[in-house]
C-alpha cells in the first residue's frame, strides 16, 4: 500500500514540475510588442475593404450605379468646382458668389442675381420706399461691377433678355414716381411719363419696344411699391405698346371688359402672354 502511494505522489510531483518548467521557458522567450496604433493598422491590412452604401434621400431621384449598389471608400470622385453659370443659378440669393474657390464679389443680403449673357449678371436689391437700393451689372470674366441705376427709394427694374434695354422705376421722398428707359449700348436714358411698375412690362430684344400693363389708378395714400407688393390693393390694368424709337404709345386693350392685374408679360410669336395676379390665371392678347 505504501509503495503504491509513493508511486502516485511521485507521478503528481513530476507532472507539476514539468508544467512549471514549460511555462517558465515560455516566459523567457522574446516577444514583439505592437502599440495600439500599429496593432490597428495590422488588423486593417488583413481586413476586407470597407464599403459605404449611398443613402436614398426622400424626394430626390436616385442614380443607379452600373456595377454594384455599394461604393468603395476609394471610389469617390473629387469635389466638383461649379462653373460660374452653375453657381449663379444655385447661389442666386447668396451673399457671396465664388468662382473656382476665389471670392468674386459681395452682394447685399436682400438681393437677386439674373444672368443675361455668358459673363454678365444683373444684381438688384429688394425694393422698398424706405430704403435706397441699386441695380448693378457684373462681368464675371473681368470681375468688374457697374451701377446701372440708384441708389434710389423703391427701385424696381425690368430688362430685355439680352440685357441691352433696362426699364427702371423709383420714388422720391414725397412718393412721386420716376420712370426711365435705359439703352445700355448707346448709354442713353429716356424719361417715361406713363405710371406703371416694371413687373408689368416686357421689353423686346431687337428694338426699343416695351409692352406694359398700366394701372388705371391707385388708392389715395398708397405707398409704392410697398403697398402693391404686399397685396394691399389690386391694380386694374390696360395694355399699351411703347415704341421709344418713334416715339409712340399705342393702347392695345382698354381694360374695360376684364379686371386684370397684369404680371410678368412675355411676347411669344405674335401674342402677348401674362399672368393675372389676383388668381394666377394665364391670359394672352393677339398683337
Amino acid at each position: 500500500m505504501n509503495k503504491v502511494l509513493f508511486i502516485a505522489v511521485t507521478i503528481v510531483l513530476v507532472a507539476l514540475f514539468g508544467t512549471v518548467i514549460y511555462y517558465g521557458m515560455q516566459a523567457l522567450e522574446p516577444h514583439t510588442y505592437i502599440p495600439p496604433e500599429e496593432e490597428i493598422n495590422e488588423i486593417t491590412k488583413s481586413a476586407p475593404e470597407a464599403t459605404v452604401i449611398l443613402p436614398v434621400l426622400p424626394g430626390l431621384p436616385t442614380k443607379k450605379i452600373p456595377s454594384d449598389d455599394a461604393v468603395t471608400l476609394n471610389s469617390f470622385e473629387p469635389v466638383k468646382v461649379l462653373s460660374t453659370e452653375e453657381q449663379v443659378t444655385y447661389l442666386a440669393t447668396s451673399t457671396i458668389r465664388e468662382v473656382n474657390a476665389q471670392k468674386l464679389f459681395f452682394a447685399p443680403y436682400d438681393s437677386n442675381a439674373f444672368p443675361y449673357s455668358k459673363n454678365d449678371i444683373f444684381i438688384i436689391e429688394k425694393p422698398s420706399s424706405l430704403v435706397r437700393t441699386s441695380l448693378w451689372t457684373i462681368n464675371t470674366a473681368t470681375k468688374t461691377m457697374v451701377r446701372v441705376a440708384g441708389p434710389s427709394f423703391g427701385l424696381m427694374a425690368r430688362w430685355s433678355k439680352n440685357g441691352r434695354y433696362v426699364f427702371t422705376m423709383s420714388t422720391d421722398t414725397a412718393g412721386a414716381l420716376s420712370l426711365s428707359f435705359i439703352d445700355m449700348k448707346l448709354k442713353t436714358t429716356t424719361p417715361l411719363r406713363i405710371a406703371t411698375l416694371p413687373s408689368k412690362c416686357f421689353i423686346m430684344d431687337a428694338s426699343p419696344i416695351m409692352y406694359c400693363g398700366v394701372p388705371q389708378g391707385a388708392p389715395e395714400g398708397a405707398v409704392l411699391p410697398d403697398d402693391y407688393l404686399k397685396g394691399k390693393f389690386i391694380s386694374r390694368d390696360r395694355i399699351v405698346k411703347i415704341d421709344f424709337k418713334t416715339p409712340k404709345v399705342t393702347e392695345l386693350w382698354n381694360g374695360e371688359s376684364e379686371s386684370l392685374d397684369i404680371q410678368n408679360p412675355a411676347v411669344i410669336g405674335t401674342e402677348l402672354f401674362f399672368v393675372n395676379k389676383t388668381d394666377d390665371s394665364v391670359w394672352k392678347l393677339a398683337l
